[in-house]
């Protein structure tokens, strides 16, 4: 896990999730999320996250701001 720098909370790859809580069974997870084993095989591809028990999908890069 790695700390976000904006929050206290901290975050999980999807795939850690699913190793960590589920033994690494995707299927499983699938069927606990009550979607397809496809629909994960996406979402991890994705870069999708786990933060505070809620799943989240990367929308765009936020830049940074550039000081003048």
């Amino acid at each position: 896990m790695k700390p976000n720098r904006d929050s206290k909370e901290t975050y999980l790859k999807l795939e850690q999730f699913i190793e960590r809580h589920f033994e690494g069974n995707q299927s499983w997870f699938a069927r606990h999320m009550d979607v397809e084993r496809q629909a994960v095989t996406k979402w991890i591809n994705g870069g999708w996250i786990v933060v505070g028990g809620r799943l989240y999908s990367p929308k765009r890069e936020v830049q940074k701001k550039i000081a003048k």
